[in-house]
């Protein structure tokens, strides 16, 4: 169980990535196009699914997206990435988008304003950089967003002492990797560090490593990197080092600042993917790329509201009468305007996460978080995602909150910080 952790200085932390909301509205009959059930995910391509055994009778149920002619608040343009259209039901009661129409472009190959992907274009993205995904396949829907289907997220749990997918070793159980196996080594102890990725600091490396002289069967031998760069390993710069045994180590090399956007970057230079202030959900201003190849929104402006949170695919922002709005993609669907998080009120700071979810300060000194919770971001003691805002547990006086990967942590007014989630059991 993960729990808090006090820590001894201020925190600073960088909020990012996605959010999830649910319609508390739907059982009272209340239209509110602005949320949809946390259970909005249409995806034409997706295998067959057990019908419900309530599907059928009329009524939106749980597992259910709609029932017959009851489509709850949902539209063709509320589901996806669509601007028109019919939108239907299935006899699985799950939503049928065939007769939603896609944005004008879509289809031409081209990824064009609104579009995440187009056919097989697929922005140079993969499962890995679309989300908390370990591997899959990333293919491109009718509506031009991303599929997600097909695409694997990790269930490893490190300290299990079970290898699990994503992970080299757990505990004493390494795979049967040795020393020579794991890097350029002749012998010695190979070990797990706490992260369950393979500890090589009492492996021995080749007798000559370490004499400062490129040796048979090393890259590099300390400073010595045998005049190789990072650029010359084709690369566009960083900096290149050499490790304990004797072979390069690229990890400070990177494509960043070459013009092209590459796996892993929201832009490049002057090349902008297509966005600019008004796409990521802004008014007005300039969008520019930092030099670490992500957006810098900065100069982005949004009138009425005193607060903005940029995260991964979507943002957040405080207005002035403490209700928060998101956009982006939310629950499956991009939204190109805001809308309101619903359930919580009286906000003073707000911050996204890295993986899906979201934390807001309260005006009275409490923590609120929704979205994914598999390591216990939330803070709510549990491991179970929720679409609606759930309290942080044992924790007030808070004036300062950042949400990170899969953690979270917080400022309290006495200075302390304090922090949830992953890494803090």
């Amino acid at each position: 169980m993960r729990h808090f952790v006090m820590l001894a200085s201020l925190l600073c932390a960088c909020g990012t990535t996605g959010v999830g909301l649910h319609n508390d509205n739907q059982d009272s009959g209340t239209e509110d196009a602005s949320v949809l059930p946390d259970s909005v995910v249409p995806d034409d391509s997706a295998p067959d699914s057990v019908v419900p055994p309530t599907c059928g009778n009329g009524s939106i149920d749980t597992g259910e997206q709609c029932d017959g002619q009851n489509l709850g608040i949902a539209t063709c343009e509320i589901v996806g990435n669509y601007v028109g259209g019919v939108l239907g039901c299935t006899d699985a009661c799950t939503f049928d988008t065939t007769a939603c129409e896609p944005p004008a472009n879509c289809g031409n190959g081209s990824i064009d304003s609104g579009e995440q992907c187009d056919g097989l274009n697929l922005d140079q993205q993969d499962c890995t950089t679309v989300g908390n995904y370990v591997g899959g396949v990333l293919t491109c829907a009718g509506d031009c967003t991303f599929n997600l289907s097909a695409c694997t997220t990790s269930t490893a749990v490190c300290g299990n002492s079970v290898v699990e997918p994503g992970e080299d070793c757990d505990r004493a159980q390494l795979a049967g990797a040795t020393c020579e196996t794991a890097g350029n080594f002749v012998g010695g102890v190979l070990t797990c560090a706490g992260d369950c990725t393979f500890d090589t600091s009492a492996c021995t490396p080749p007798p000559d490593c370490g004499n400062y002289v490129i040796d048979p069967g090393e890259q590099c031998d300390d400073f010595n990197l045998n005049l190789a760069n990072c650029t010359s390993l084709g690369y566009y710069g960083g900096v290149l080092a050499c490790r304990p045994d004797c072979t390069y180590d690229e990890s400070g090399c990177t494509m960043c600042g070459n013009g092209v956007i590459n796996v892993g970057e929201q832009c490049d230079g002057a090349a902008l993917n297509q966005q600019d202030c008004q796409s990521r959900g802004y008014t007005s201003g300039t969008l520019t790329c930092a030099t670490d190849c992500t957006f810098d929104e900065s100069q982005c402006d949004m009138d009425g509201f005193t607060m903005i949170s940029a995260g991964f695919g979507n943002s957040c922002a405080v207005k002035p009468d403490g209700t928060a709005y998101c956009w982006g993609r939310l629950n499956g669907a991009d939204y190109a305007t805001p809308v309101l998080v619903q359930g919580v009120a009286g906000v003073a700071t707000i911050s996204t996460g890295r993986f899906s979810f979201v934390c807001v300060g309260k005006t009275d000194g409490t923590v609120w978080c929704w979205g994914n919770n598999e390591a216990g971001q939330l803070g709510d003691g549990t491991f179970v995602d929720s679409m609606t805002p759930v309290q942080v547990l044992n924790l007030t006086n808070v004036v300062k909150v950042s949400a990170g990967s899969t953690h979270a942590c917080a400022v309290k007014a006495n200075g302390t910080a304090w922090c949830w989630g992953e890494g803090t059991s």
